[in-house]
């Protein structure tokens, strides 16, 4: 089994990513796809908060690594 994952979008405070599972043999083979939506979340304060600095400079570059091996 192999988990394929990128980046989808980089938000506010929010960012996707998609996901899509396959055969570790053939990646043709697909078992599964699917999304989500990750928010930061501020525990002490109890709410939404932007995204740091530090992760969206991980997923921006994460983006644009993934986006290289799809082309």
């Amino acid at each position: 089994l192999t988990v394929h994952m990128r980046v989808t979008r980089i938000g506010t405070k929010n960012f996707g990513l998609a996901y899509i599972l396959t055969d570790a043999n053939d990646d043709s083979r697909v078992f599964a796809g699917g999304s989500s939506i990750q928010v930061c979340y501020g525990y002490r304060r109890r709410w939404s908060i932007p995204v740091p600095d530090n992760l969206r400079h991980a997923l921006a570059a994460y983006h644009r690594e993934t986006a290289v091996h799809d082309s």
